[in-house]
């Protein structure tokens, strides 16, 4: 196909015009080569645009003959590999990517706009689109574009007229597909993005998103969630256990309370009595002020631990506080730092009562590492989570798609 091209097209027709000039002098025949110049890439652009539309033919011909079929997908992928070298868009090529950019996209779009026109669901829709996606080897970028597209289509569909179920039919259908294509992106946080994008562009609520892709999960046939996948729903117990978690450390800010009032610091500050020389034989002049440094310096911080480390564990369980700190993510992290509440907080201050709040914030530390391994999560967490993503969509594989 190199014939159809700027490269032939140019020095054709600069050689056809210089013959064809009715004056045969150098300077007519040089400005006619000139206009044949011009002409040869007019020509040349416009062959260019050609093969890229016959590039385009050609892979949905494939498609369309092959794309429902049993043929395994390295074949028709290795067949539209061949069509596009054949018109001058060879794949894994830096200047075929526009070509993939556009014409690959509206291939791929227009399947999925053909699957949320149809207000049935049907089982294969899924997987023939994912086989598409992988024939035609389309990045996450061109496939989210594409859903976005799709999804700004239907909003302007909604504006001309569609409204009622068919456009909630459609709407259910669009996410549901496009959460289950993002699912494979790696990345999640490229998943996430590409949710959220797909959210503000159909102005839903996250947490609207994720209970209608879950229903048409259930129209389309997929199983109903494992324990794993229903662990990672269970908000109430995640927010009990959060409150568990937290009153055990409000129980060490009592112990602390406790402990700093029988050792309560001292604001005994001496400046008279304090001199530059050595008082006794026995005593440094530097140490005039002990009881103060004993008090309120680097020794006087373990009377402040068990407060300080139960106020932080205590303001834990509100999504609004200690917002900026980002801790703890999940139950491991709370877990651990329960344990460590309890070896450095707790046991060692106020006799029975502090062993006995240990022991307990180590029991319920130890029942929160275990329940992360469920996927159980409370709304602070989850609110840490959409904060770290900055859209804020979570796939349903990490708790519920969009909260």
């Amino acid at each position: 196909m190199m014939v159809l091209s700027t490269y032939s097209a140019v020095p054709l027709f600069s050689v056809l015009a210089a013959m064809v000039c009715p004056r045969h002098t150098r300077l007519a025949q040089g400005l006619a080569a000139a206009l044949g110049c011009l002409l040869g890439t007019l020509v040349g652009a416009f062959l260019a645009q050609a093969k890229k539309d016959a590039a385009a033919s050609a892979v949905a011909r494939l498609l369309s003959q092959h794309l429902g079929e049993d043929m395994p997908a390295d074949e028709l992928r290795d067949l539209i590999s061949r069509a596009r070298r054949r018109f001058g868009v060879p794949p894994l090529e830096r200047s075929s990517e526009a070509w993939e950019n556009t014409s690959l996209q509206e291939i791929y779009e227009g399947l999925l706009n053909r699957f949320v026109e149809v207000s049935e669901f049907k089982p294969d829709e899924l997987s023939l689109l994912q086989r598409l996606k992988e024939v035609l080897e389309l990045d996450g970028i061109v496939a989210g574009n594409a859903h976005r597209h799709a999804a700004q289509l239907l909003v302007s569909r909604g504006y001309s007229g569609l409204e009622g179920e068919p456009m909630k039919i459609a709407t259910d259908k669009l996410l549901y597909l496009s959460q289950r294509i993002f699912a494979e992106e790696t990345p999640q946080e490229a998943a996430r993005y590409e949710m959220g994008r797909l959210c503000q562009v159909l102005d839903l609520p996250k947490k609207e998103a994720a209970e209608r892709i879950r229903k048409v999960a259930v129209e389309y046939g997929e199983e109903p969630p494992t324990l794993r996948s229903r662990g990672k729903q269970w908000l109430g117990c995640g927010n009990l256990l959060a409150y568990a978690s937290s009153a055990t450390s409000a129980m060490t800010v009592i112990i602390g309370l406790i402990y700093m009032y029988w050792h309560f610091p001292s604001f005994n500050l001496k400046f008279d009595d304090c001199y530059f020389e050595d008082p006794d034989e026995y005593t440094y002049w530097v140490d005039c002020n002990s009881t103060w440094a004993n008090d309120w310096g680097m020794v006087g911080i373990p009377v402040w631990v068990p407060f300080l480390i139960g106020l932080t564990g205590a303001m834990m369980v509100n999504p609004m506080v200690l917002q900026v700190v980002g801790f703890p993510r999940n139950f491991v992290q709370h877990g651990f730092f329960l344990i460590v509440q309890a070896m450095f907080a707790n046991i060692g201050y106020c006799g029975k009562l502090g062993v006995t709040t240990g022991f307990v914030s180590i029991a319920i530390g130890v029942i929160d590492i275990v329940a992360a391994g469920f996927g159980i999560k409370s709304d602070r967490m989850k609110e840490l989570q959409r904060l770290k993503d900055g859209i804020g969509y979570h796939s349903q594989d990490e708790e519920s798609e969009s909260e």
